[in-house]
């Protein structure tokens, strides 16, 4: 995952966490026919038995582990933390997933530990050991749904990150390890079920469906999307302005074009909330008034994208 993530060819993941024990209290005589977001990160379970009424003993609602849109996930990975020579932490980590070469643990006289079996000592730690500090991958969650997993599509696939060989126009079998998968669907069943078990395809359980971008990879420069490009101008335009208030000597007329600047930056900064959320003084037009809907400006479909708001703040969850 993480390997697929550095290089850009994993947007989507997909887990079970919660479902396993929400649908074992299902009552008898009833299914899931699908979720339904009603609050932001709360989903509500539907049925069409019995006329959608569940007894009154059972809860339909189920919160997402992962949060909601906008939230940030940090990435857990095998690791382990640099030593110095004096066997103090130095506060730098090595990865797994991008190390290159073999690694071995000294003991206290300089040589290599060995473990009790014989074997040359491991430092790695698995993934769930790694605290947040020790993390280099942050994301920030685009969108999310419940599905089965065998919903899958091929694009949805391909977003999973599993591999493809163009010469043989083949994609990896990741549990027999050769390229014999005739789609990436068939290529994420393999992976699907390496890592949680042969029989995850055939009982098609509910699933998150998760889609994400790379906030930042610690030591690795990241391309800016356009939103998050947009975003960093408005920083800067900003910035431009309060060192122009503070320490120029400007006309009225001259501050009103920092302040213009602004106003179309701002304009343009997404923020990824739902449109009910959005406000006008959030608008490059404030300075018609401020209201709680689109103005006559921005009604129209084609300037919805002038009445944009402020970036939300976001709580981080280990992924």
């Amino acid at each position: 995952m993480v390997q697929a993530i550095l290089e850009e060819r994993k947007t989507q993941t997909r887990r079970t966490r919660g479902f396993d024990k929400f649908c074992a209290n299902v009552p008898e005589g009833f299914a899931i026919d699908y979720f339904v977001e009603e609050l932001p990160g709360e989903w509500l379970a539907i049925s069409y038995q019995e006329g959608g009424e569940f007894p009154s003993f059972f809860n339909p609602w189920i919160k997402c582990p992962y949060g909601k849109v906008g939230d940030r996930l940090w990435v857990r990975e095998t690791f382990f933390e640099v030593y110095n020579d004096r066997f103090l932490p130095t506060g730098k980590y090595c990865y797994a997933a991008t190390h290159q070469g073999y690694v071995n643990v000294l003991d206290e006289d300089g040589g290599i530990k060995i473990n009790k079996d014989g074997s040359d000592a491991s430092p790695w730690k698995p993934s769930i050991h790694m605290p947040r500090k020790a993390s280099r991958i942050l994301l920030e969650i685009t969108g999310i749904r419940v599905e089965r997993l065998q919903d899958i599509s091929e694009d949805d696939a391909v977003a999973e990150g599993v591999l493809f060989n163009e010469d043989y126009e083949l994609w990896w079998d990741y549990l027999r390890e050769q390229w014999i998968c005739v789609d990436s669907i068939d290529s994420y069943e393999s992976l699907i079920c390496k890592i949680n078990g042969r029989d995850t395809w055939e009982r098609n359980p509910w699933v998150w469906v998760i889609e994400y971008k790379v906030l930042e990879v610690k030591g690795v420069a990241m391309k800016l999307t356009p939103e998050q490009e947009a975003f960093y101008q408005y920083g800067e335009a900003v910035a431009s302005l309060s060192f122009a208030r503070d320490f120029l000597k400007l006309t009225p007329s001259d501050l009103k074009k920092y302040e213009d600047l602004v106003s179309r930056k701002r304009a343009v900064c997404r923020a990824w909330v739902p449109m009910e959320k959005r406000y006008c003084g959030n608008c490059e037009h404030f300075g018609m008034g401020t209201q709680a809907y689109p103005c006559r400006i921005c009604r129209p479909l084609v300037y919805q994208s002038l009445w944009d708001p402020e970036r939300r703040g976001n709580d981080e969850i280990p992924l």
